[in-house]
């Protein structure tokens, strides 16, 4: 299946440059030429966004600790896309030419602060990584029986295959392709769950069962050990480390930066508000859907019995599909953790190209030709396709599943998160508080996390001990909030006045040299073209002709990153509605809804329970509507050109290539 998918992948990249004339450069294979509209950059968000552990952990939670878990996985991944809307128009703003973070943070605090974020991007790349690798591997095998560690390196290996060939654009591609099937199987277990299981078959008969679980085998830490009540300990503790966790591994994964720097300025605000509405209801209807069906079907002669290991892998989802839909059920989650590792991960491999080319090559060679640095560009993500099976390996061997890596994140990326957003946004920020708070912040939250497990369980730390809930809540706490005080307070206390215009060209030059030498190889190609035909044209004409087709080559440009006043004004006043709406969705969302709901021991009713997954179930069919269809409304000129170049090529046995300089002349 990986490498069916990956020679598709490979024909769609073929089609583009064949007939959308791309032109493969070291900017279009990291950038995408900055040139990608709303729809795909959306549901390249939500691709991105979707982990194994969006699909596993979600549903584990749920599993574990009722309705709280799917919502508290949901509200707690989603603020952090929400608010990554401002801070990515900011840098279109501030930033227009930079490549990453990293550069940026150099470009502005120097090397010290450029080599502290390629640390904490490595950081990012290599957990998210793991995490990918280990949550499929681990269901791989429980379903199949095949050995973890070939799931551990033939899943990486359909991946990269198509992303050294395509780079960002065909990971962008392929996100969409992912996304289609997620929505598609996801509404196929929601459906089928809630009207046809012979198990369960409505909402009515899952609210009796939840009901009487409650009863038999009440949970721990809920109001009445129901399944349907926010009052749950469990799930308010997970809701924090999500809240935390989370935005390390937004802000500090270059994957979303490359997305905000491949959109067009007036795509890039929607882009990201729009994705981060259409992921949340994966999660949410996903893990409800899933989740309360096994915690329904717990201790019957339909559901296996899971260890407190099984359920931290992430097993409950596997274990309820086979349980509602057996083998059909078991199918449709190999392939839904098939795209979510896949679809992540090549946004790793492109963000590790990413990085690689611009922050460690282009630093010890900037005069490198767009030829060499291409080279670089597919050697990175190869090597990193072969780092992420290591990665899985040595943590399978080691015993650190997917749920333990998810909930430490936040204790090693948190620290380097508001620093960040203060070097791209804020002109008052302070080099050396902003690089103190992310250099203190780091131990003590280790610290913090290794002293709370050593005082809950009289001395003990393991790796038992470290993967409670509560040394996590307290290690992700210290190392984001000791951050945001250090930094914000003490760039207070001693103002920077940054002026960005200084560095607002922060790498125009290497969009430059890949224009130029872009160029340079057309004018080959052409030439070469119109000599072929000699016949037909005289020195004058070719002489024409050239420049006029080069028109049609899609090359870098170095003045994409310049901005209109138009521009200019629109992203302003996008940038100040997103942030707007982010501000009322943590109101309402974060502090309303939850507080209210757990503060008053609320036990959903019946008609509250259908409520509530309508809820789901229709926010669900609207984002799968808009991911869908919006792409395939804004791509198509493109897909009209490419349908003409098929059917030249068709009829006149494959001389399209042949036909355009004659036709231009």
């Amino acid at each position: 299946m990986g490498l069916g998918f990956s020679a598709l992948m490979l024909a769609i990249g073929y089609f583009q440059k064949r007939y959308g004339n791309k032109v493969e450069s070291a900017e279009e294979f990291n950038s995408a030429s900055r040139s990608v509209r709303t729809g795909l950059i959306s549901s390249g968000v939500v691709s991105a966004w979707c982990w194994s552990a969006t699909l596993l952990t979600s549903t584990s939670k749920s599993y574990s600790f009722g309705i709280l878990g799917s919502y508290s996985y949901a509200t707690g991944a989603c603020l952090q896309i929400l608010l990554f809307s401002v801070v990515a128009t900011s840098m279109k703003l501030k930033w227009p030419y930079a490549h990453t973070f990293v550069e940026i943070a150099g470009a502005r605090w120097g090397k010290a602060a450029h080599w502290l974020w390629l640390f904490f991007a490595a950081c990012c790349n290599l957990i998210v990584s793991a995490m990918l690798i280990l949550g499929g591997s681990d269901t791989v095998a429980a379903l199949t029986g095949m050995p973890t560690l070939a799931a551990v390196w033939l899943i990486p290996l359909s991946v990269s295959i198509y992303v050294v060939v395509g780079g960002l654009k065909a990971s962008l591609v392929a996100d969409y392709l992912h996304t289609i099937i997620l929505y598609g199987v996801i509404l196929g277990f929601c459906f089928f769950t809630y009207t046809s299981a012979p198990d369960i078959g409505s909402l009515d008969r899952l609210y009796d069962l939840l009901v009487q679980q409650g009863i038999n085998n009440p949970v721990e830490g809920n109001a009445d050990g129901s399944y349907l009540t926010f009052r749950s300990m469990g799930g308010i503790v997970f809701f924090f480390v999500n809240l935390c966790g989370n935005f390390g591994t937004v802000y500090m994964d270059q994957a979303y930066f490359n997305r905000a720097v491949a959109s067009q300025p007036k795509s890039i605000t929607k882009s990201f508000v729009l994705g981060s509405l259409c992921w949340y209801p994966i999660p949410f209807a996903f893990a409800t859907c899933l989740g309360l069906a096994g915690a329904a079907l717990k201790n019957s002669d339909v559901f296996p019995l899971l260890t407190s290991d099984e359920v931290t892998a992430g097993l409950p989802a596997p274990a309820a599909a086979f349980a509602l839909m057996g083998n059909a059920g078991a199918r449709a989650i190999l392939i839904m953790l098939f795209l979510a590792c896949t679809a992540a991960s090549s946004a790793e491999l492109v963000a590790v190209s990413t990085l690689v080319t611009y922050d460690v090559f282009k630093r010890v060679k900037p005069n490198a030709t767009d030829k060499q640095t291409l080279f670089v560009s597919h050697a990175s993500v190869a090597g990193f396709g072969i780092c992420q099976a290591l990665l899985g390996t040595i943590f399978y061997y080691i015993g650190i599943g997917m749920g333990y890596l998810y909930e430490l994140m936040g204790i090693i990326l948190c620290p380097g998160v508001v620093p960040l957003i203060c070097c791209i946004m804020w002109k008052k920020a302070n080099k050396w508080c902003c690089i103190g708070a992310a250099v203190i912040s780091l131990p003590l939250g280790i610290i913090a996390w290794c002293v709370t497990a050593y005082k809950l369980n009289d001395g003990i730390v393991d790796k038992t001990t470290t993967g409670q809930d509560l040394p996590m809540l307290a290690g992700n706490t210290v190392s984001f909030g000791l951050s945001i005080v250090i930094s914000i307070v003490g760039s207070l206390i001693f103002p920077d006045d940054h002026d960005f215009e200084t560095t607002k060209n922060t790498g125009k030059k290497a969009v430059k040299q890949a224009e130029q030498s872009v160029i340079r190889e057309q004018e080959v190609i052409v030439t070469s073209q119109i000599d072929d035909n000699s016949e037909k044209f005289d020195k004058d004409d070719k002489q024409e002709t050239t420049p006029a087709v080069l028109k049609d080559f899609s090359v870098p440009d170095a003045t994409q990153g310049d901005l209109s006043e138009e521009d200019f004004a629109y992203l302003t006043k996008s940038m100040k509605l997103a942030a707007g709406f982010a501000i009322t969705w943590t109101i309402v969302m974060v502090f309303i809804v939850t507080f209210s709901l757990y503060g008053t021991s609320y036990i959903f009713p019946r008609a509250g329970f259908k409520a509530w997954v309508s809820i789901g179930l229709a926010w669900l069919l609207l984002g799968a509507t808009y991911i869908i269809l919006s792409p395939i409304y804004e791509s198509l000129p493109s897909l009209i050109k490419i349908f003409k170049g098929v059917t030249i090529d068709v009829f006149t046995l494959g001389n399209y290539k042949k036909s355009r300089p004659s036709d231009e002349v």
